[in-house]
């Protein structure tokens, strides 16, 4: 049987796509199951380096000259906005994220429980940065939410206002059966009209009714409350509280960059939360903050995980054990018997 790599060699530049994707199906198969690749020869190791060295320079060609224009993402952080919509709106899901890889670029996809198995975006477009296609795949989902009216179109709230309510009537005009008041005579003087009492409302009523759900009385947007947001979670899970550094950069005055300074807080990785080259002060540290809150998000999200998983451990070793007792005494140790070398390769 000749090899495929004569028969490559010899088309004069004819490749046989099919028999490289054969052989190199045959090798991952060889890996997979008996945890090592194949034996090569001399000659064949030397064309499988050299054809690992020609596919990489073919993908850099192709990644420069026949790349897609990546969309712009406005600047926000959409990632985090779509967080926070989930946790104004907690239906046991949580927002994760799926990565692959197309070439030396990324393609990055997401579901949400609203929308049953709907891939966002449809279809992928690469990114040079992973962490651009998150951005994108948070936004068309943000997209969705707007267009079905689960979310506000402004870009900034994830509640919809809550609509302004109506003043009680007045009770003298609700009866049906009150007489009204008699008239006075055409000689004497007009009365003065009676007004009803006014049932005095108490502080902050009108900056409540007047804004949305999540924004707080002093009128800002529930985006200005992402510092608290990370210092909540931060106290609840017993971590130390976030110093955000902000300091301008040289030769420039609207220009910052900013570092999280967590003290003795060592669980959290020092590039959580790094910004450079942000314009103005505010956003630079609101930016940070929004860093902070999705590191601690996820950290949440795996410990969730975590005791999901330790809980169905726990579970599976209760039935077993109950399993075992209900068989009895004798056919109980005829399982153990027959468990043993099993348990001995472990």
């Amino acid at each position: 049987m000749a090899s495929p790599f004569t028969q490559v060699a010899g088309d004069q530049g004819v490749i046989d796509w099919a028999s490289l994707k054969k052989l190199i199906a045959l090798q991952e198969s060889q890996q997979l199951n008996l945890m090592q690749p194949e034996q090569l020869t001399p000659a064949q190791l030397r064309v499988f380096t050299e054809l690992n060295r020609a596919t990489s320079h073919a993908l850099e060609m192709l990644s420069t000259t026949v790349s897609l224009e990546e969309p712009s993402l406005g600047g926000k952080d959409w990632v985090s906005l779509l967080g926070r919509y989930r946790d104004a709106h907690v239906d046991g899901s949580y927002i994760t994220y799926k990565d692959e890889s197309r070439g030396l670029k990324w393609c990055t996809f997401t579901k949400l429980s609203e929308a049953g198995e709907l891939l966002f975006p449809e279809v992928g477009i690469p990114f040079s940065r992973k962490k651009d296609a998150k951005q994108y795949a948070a936004l068309k989902a943000i997209d969705w939410l707007m267009s079905n009216q689960l979310m506000p179109d402004d870009g900034i709230n994830v509640t919809f206002k809550r609509p302004r309510q109506c003043p009680p009537m007045p009770s003298s005009v609700t009866g049906a059966g009150v007489a009204s008041p008699p008239r006075p005579g055409p000689t004497s003087p007009p009365a003065a009209a009676a007004k009803p009492p006014q049932t005095p409302k108490p502080m902050g009523s009108r900056d409540r009714s007047s804004s949305g759900g999540n924004k707080p009385a002093d009128g800002h947007s529930d985006d200005d409350n992402v510092v608290a947001q990370a210092e909540k979670l931060c106290r609840a899970f017993g971590y130390g509280m976030p110093r955000y550094e902000v300091t301008p950069v040289e030769s420039s005055t609207n220009l910052f960059n900013g570092t999280v300074n967590w003290g003795k807080e060592f669980r959290v990785p020092p590039s959580v939360g790094v910004v450079n080259n942000i314009y103005g002060r505010k956003p630079a540290r609101d930016l940070m903050a929004q860093e902070v809150l999705q590191h601690l998000r996820e950290v949440v999200k795996h410990q969730r995980e975590a005791e999901r998983a330790e809980a169905m451990k726990t579970l599976q070793q209760n039935q077993a054990a109950a399993a075992q007792a209900a068989s009895g005494p004798g056919s109980g140790s005829w399982i153990q018997s027959m468990a043993w070398p099993l348990g001995s390769n472990r």
